[in-house]
């Protein structure tokens, strides 16, 4: 089944292995990564995406902002909260704005697998 995704995180290491994962294992998704929140939100003014994964602290714009502002403008699109954070009040809010919470630390897999349940 393949989908669009937006991969959004100021971690590079994070975007490189995640490019390779999908780049060698899942032919069936196109995706673009940014390393930010206003990166981000220009990729989205230009492409269509079926997902948006984002982390939550970044430098700059927040996560929590980003899947708000993609919630208002893209209500169809799919968005998920990557986050080391476990402040009861960062949960709270990413789950009112996003489809699926991920704890960090996760590996790639997991990410992906997560994903795909979201369209089961």
């Amino acid at each position: 089944m393949g989908y669009s995704i937006l991969f959004v995180d100021d971690d590079a290491n994070l975007l490189q292995g995640i490019s390779r994962l999908l780049t060698l294992e899942r032919v069936d998704i196109t995706f673009d990564i940014a390393d930010s929140g206003e990166a981000a939100l220009e990729l989205l003014e230009k492409n269509r995406y079926d997902v948006v994964v984002s982390d939550q602290k970044m430098t700059g714009m927040s996560g929590l902002t980003l899947l708000s502002m993609a919630r208002s403008k893209y209500p169809d699109m799919k968005r998920v909260m990557l986050s080391a954070q476990v402040r009861e009040e960062v949960f709270q809010e990413a789950e009112s704005l996003a489809h699926k919470y991920i704890s960090k630390p996760c590996d790639f897999e997991m990410i992906l697998s997560e994903i795909d349940k979201l369209f089961k």
